[in-house]
């Protein structure tokens, strides 16, 4: 079993977009980062980001920015 229809989840799926569908994914999963409630989501849509940019980059010849989550967690820091 495959998981549930309509989520890009392996490379063959992904040969199939178009470079546009492909930025709708990617800002899928950026939004999914910044909304997830807890680390394992968290965890997951940054590992999903990282995936689809550099398949990005291959595919289409965007260059993929370097994440990190740790970069990610001293900016998003609540502590002053």
């Amino acid at each position: 079993m495959r998981g549930r229809s309509g989520i890009k989840n392996q490379q063959e799926d992904l040969s199939a977009l178009t470079q546009t569908d492909l930025d709708d994914e990617i800002s899928r999963a950026e939004g999914g980062l910044e909304l997830a409630a807890n680390a394992f989501s968290r965890k997951y849509f940054f590992r999903r980001l990282a995936w689809l940019e550099a398949y990005r980059e291959t595919a289409h010849g965007v260059a993929a920015p370097r994440r990190s989550m740790r970069a990610r967690r001293e900016k998003m820091s609540y502590r002053d």
